[in-house]
């Protein structure tokens, strides 16, 4: 998820929550009930298409760039060697962790140093392999089109 995202996303999660549980409260009938999901529901849509146009923006951003002339060659590749990089770091650490020995005193920082390696590792793997489709599914059962 992005800056963005993760900005507007928490915030608006957690007025959703405090906004049920003050609700749960005070309100005493079916008809109210109902309304409070219905505005939970619009919160929540509101949120997901926020998160959507956040990442249309972004790569929207990233196809200009490569498709531009007037882009420079390491304008149009940084992403895929950053990515490219944090990948082959993460196998390296992997591979340190399984066959090579680490002093004692190392290990904590290894292991922490290999944990958010894998957790960048797999965003970049979702980026360019799984994260559309999936993105995909979610717009459209949001959005009510077929597929």
């Amino acid at each position: 998820m992005s800056w963005l995202g993760d900005l507007v996303g928490g915030s608006a999660g957690e007025i959703i929550e405090s906004i049920g549980n003050v609700a749960d409260k005070f309100i005493t009938t079916d008809k109210e009930r109902e309304e409070l999901e219905i505005s939970k529901t619009r919160l929540e849509l509101e949120e997901f298409q926020i998160e959507v146009i956040d990442r249309t923006s972004a790569r929207e951003r990233e196809t200009k760039i490569n498709e531009s002339a007037n882009s420079a060659w390491l304008a149009k590749n940084i992403a895929s060697f950053l990515a490219i990089g944090c990948l082959a770091l993460t196998f390296g650490m992997f591979y340190q962790v399984l066959y090579m020995e680490i002093k004692p005193e190392n290990k904590d920082v290894i292991i922490y140093i290999l944990g958010a390696l894998s957790s960048i590792s797999v965003q970049i793997i979702g980026y360019y392999f799984g994260s559309s489709i999936e993105n995909k599914e979610k717009t459209e059962l949001h959005s009510g089109t077929p597929k």
